[in-house]
């Protein structure tokens, strides 16, 4: 169960403690503690890494850095058999549910043989052999996988679809001085009517990092203020004070209305990879897509093409096959560990949590499995090799060597007193 509301409910362990502690009181039985919580995650990803996986020559890794507060960082690596993807019905879009973890390594440094050296322990466990790689652009990530691909000359590496197109996006905003004067305008009105009776209003924060991954989101937020006074929503709301707030946007509809096309091509480019892989069936029927569909700007027409021309780049490596080419899956599990996991204690043993959010359904006979397989002593041995003392056990630490002082101070004053 524990391990289930983990998952399922996206709690933290104490979070876990709490909600078994209150219905212990209804079933009248006993609840765990937070820690042996902890030590159920621990353990479970101990395990993970260590049971034998289907060794086969289909297996796609799908790998990426996710980063914390502190030094330490954490490279993940989920894996796929493509006979599972074709399998599915309907379309190719994978869940938590559809990967495994192949690997989990805590770092200090990150560079392109600390990935490729990740990359051959993930190729052993299936058989020695990857069909592909799957990752971003990030430089570490790459360099790493194409020393990979030099001793096994069958793997094809493949970047990802929807950070490509994000690298589009951003250079053909690059220089647009219109795109520039929105953005800070969007900033402004955030901060305008953050404590105001507006605040519904309020544009989303972009992201700090790749933050043209979600460019979407503050070009549409435009377009529905605009709509929004069109057709009379906000008429409660006095001109003056909408025109101080949100009266700017109205010099902005020719330019949204641009951008919001591109948005749409990048967003339908990423649907289709996504539901039905990257293969050239799939790259010619973008192509034959965007034929059809009118374009009477030339900047729009040239931003099609370049986009179409990031999807032959990476086609054209795979020939007659058919391959997926997103991260998606794994940025989403980064997400939901994130969201369970406090960011502010660093890269921490809770990194083999990750084992708990995918890989599907576990019975009463694998979690008995898991708890006599790995011990309490084994996780918490790997957690201290891979990830020694966290920025968590450092403050732990710091705050036990002054523990004390205020009391000391206390009894001064009573003195002086």
């Amino acid at each position: 169960m524990s391990l289930d509301l983990y998952n399922k409910a996206a709690l933290g362990c104490r979070t876990i403690a709490n909600v078994l502690k209150t219905l212990a009181i209804y079933l009248q039985q006993s609840a765990p503690h937070h820690t042996t919580v902890r030590q159920w995650v621990i353990r479970n990803g101990c395990y993970s890494l260590e049971s034998p996986l289907e060794q086969a020559n289909d297996w796609v890794a799908i790998g990426d850095l996710t980063t914390s507060m502190g030094k330490t960082k954490c490279l993940a690596i989920l894996g796929v058999r493509m006979a599972t993807v074709k399998n599915k019905e309907g379309e190719w879009t994978l869940t938590h549910n559809d990967v495994k973890v192949l690997g989990l390594h805590p770092t200090e440094k990150s560079d392109g043989a600390f990935i490729s050296k990740a990359l051959e322990e993930a190729a052993n466990r299936v058989g020695g052999v990857l069909a592909g790689v799957v990752t971003d652009q990030g430089p570490d990530v790459v360099k790493g996988a194409k020393i990979f691909q030099k001793n096994h000359s069958e793997t094809r590496v493949i970047y990802d679809i929807p950070h490509k197109l994000a690298l589009v996006m951003k250079r053909a905003m690059k220089g647009d001085k219109k795109w520039d004067a929105y953005e800070q305008e969007i900033g402004k009105t955030r901060r305008l009517v953050h404590q105001t009776e507006l605040a519904a209003l309020m544009p989303g924060k972009p992201r700090i990092k790749a933050r043209f991954m979600d460019i979407g989101e503050s070009i549409r937020w435009g377009l529905k203020i605009l709509e929004a006074r069109r057709t009379g929503c906000l008429d409660s709301i006095p001109e003056a004070r909408y025109n101080k707030y949100f009266g700017w946007v109205d010099s902005y509809e020719a330019s949204l209305n641009e951008w919001e096309f591109m948005v749409d091509t990048v967003d339908m480019i990423k649907r289709a990879v996504r539901e039905y892989g990257l293969s050239y069936e799939v790259y010619t029927y973008l192509i034959d897509f965007f034929d059809e569909m009118p374009i009477k700007e030339e900047r729009l027409t040239e931003f099609v093409g370049v986009a179409i021309e990031a999807v032959s780049e990476e086609v054209q490596k795979l020939g007659d096959d058919e391959l997926i080419a997103s991260t998606e899956v794994l940025e989403s599990v980064f997400g939901k560990f994130k969201a369970i996991n406090e960011e502010n204690h660093g890269t921490t043993g809770n990194v083999l949590g990750i084992a708990a959010i995918v890989g599907g359904e576990r019975t009463e006979e694998d979690v008995k499995k898991m708890l006599e397989s790995c011990s309490v002593a084994k996780g918490w041995r790997w957690v201290k090799e891979k990830i020694g003392t966290s920025i968590a056990g450092a403050r732990r630490q710091i705050t036990t060597a002054i523990k004390g002082t205020k009391s000391d101070m206390h009894e001064e004053v009573v003195k002086v007193a």
